[in-house]
């Protein structure tokens, strides 16, 4: 038999070796990132170089046309529209599938799997890829941007709705309402909703930013919202206006930003 003082030595020389081990696997990993930000010419001088050039732009969209602003607004609306009826698509859809995306709740391993793969096809291409594909099919304007983003979206938030039903404690009670004669709509509309819908609302804040800044940048593509004109500007030459679209694009995401931390705040009071 071993004693103490042996064993004593050789988990001292078995943690010693975990930790080498894991000091060389982080010496790994650093070197192999240095390496890759090599490759892609992510050097300092390259940094140092291109800051003047940085800085001579901004010299040229400052000060932004602040008179520009007000042939922006109905594209701003428009941007948010786009964001609000995508959002408002990819939850209808997300949400009761990913009750059948999640193997906690899902009636069959085969459903569970369809659904995932589904998941996976919509949240693989990104938004840009579905716009130009959709532009092509539907012409320019904002319908192309608010079915990319609503697939997009539906892939993405279904996954992090299905993953977050998995993950939550809802399992003990969804045993003891079957006990008690519920079936399986009334498990999940009665068990799983009333306990996750702060984590599904959080996800939806969150998604709600995103389309905001996704769907000015699918613009570039003519897929209609404040991004046409920042294409225009940019094309123009007029940087002035691009420094506008910028500022004002910036000014969205604070708002956007103040607006879901209330929201937050008052869900969890």
């Amino acid at each position: 038999m071993i004693d103490l003082v042996t064993y004593g030595l050789i988990l001292k020389i078995t943690l010693e070796r975990r930790k080498e081990m894991k000091r060389i696997i982080w010496i790994c990993i650093i070197i192999f990132w240095i390496l890759a930000a090599v490759k892609l010419g992510l050097t300092p001088l390259s940094i140092i170089e291109g800051f003047p050039r940085g800085l001579e732009y901004l010299n040229r969209i400052i000060p932004p046309d602040i008179q520009y602003l007000s042939r922006l607004g109905p594209a701003l609306i428009e941007t948010y529209l786009i964001a609000i009826v995508s959002l408002g698509i990819a939850v209808t859809f997300a949400l009761p599938t990913s009750f059948l995306g999640a193997f906690t709740t899902s009636p069959h391993p085969l459903v569970y799997h369809m659904v995932r793969i589904i998941f996976n096809l919509c949240r693989g291409f990104p938004p840009i890829f579905l716009a130009l594909l959709l532009v092509s099919m539907l012409g320019l304007g904002p319908l192309p941007a608010v079915l990319a983003l609503a697939i997009h979206n539906i892939g993405t938030l279904g996954k992090y709705f299905s993953e977050g039903n998995e993950a939550s404690e809802c399992t003990q009670i969804s045993e003891a309402m079957r006990l008690d004669g519920a079936n399986w709509f009334q498990v999940i509309i009665y068990g799983y909703i009333p306990m996750l819908k702060t984590l599904y609302i959080g996800y939806i804040l969150y998604y709600f930013e995103f389309s905001v800044r996704a769907s000015t940048y699918l613009g570039l593509v003519g897929a209609g919202g404040i991004g046409i004109y920042l294409k225009e500007a940019v094309s123009l030459f007029q940087y002035q206006r691009v420094g506008t679209i910028v500022l004002l694009i910036f000014t969205m995401v604070m708002v956007n930003d103040l607006i879901s931390a209330q929201i937050r705040k008052r869900i969890k009071q």
